[in-house]
């Protein structure tokens, strides 16, 4: 059976806030989505993006978001190896 991770090596959903964004990972390796909040600043969306590109070089990740209009979608998009979905982040339970 196809899922999204046959497209993306990780799928991340985020609940956006005006201090801080809740987000729910899951890649290829895990067997459930993992929980953590990085702060809604330039700085912090960089570093979670950097991270993910020195963690799957090369591969695409997915990224679904509540708000089509929001200032963290317009850091997003500066990376092109990110494809965002504009949905409610919980979908992610369906993979755990």
């Amino acid at each position: 059976m196809n899922t999204i991770l046959d497209r993306y090596v990780a799928i991340a959903g985020i609940d956006w806030a005006d201090k801080k964004h809740d987000i729910c990972l899951l890649d290829r390796t895990m067997t459930k989505p993992s929980y953590f909040v990085i702060q809604h600043k330039p700085e912090a969306i960089d570093s979670w993006v950097q991270d993910f590109q020195h963690r799957y070089p090369g591969e695409r990740i997915a990224i679904c978001i509540e708000l089509s209009k929001d200032p963290i979608i317009s850091a997003l998009l500066n990376y092109d190896f990110i494809d965002i979905y504009e949905g409610q982040p919980g979908f992610l339970i369906m993979f755990s």
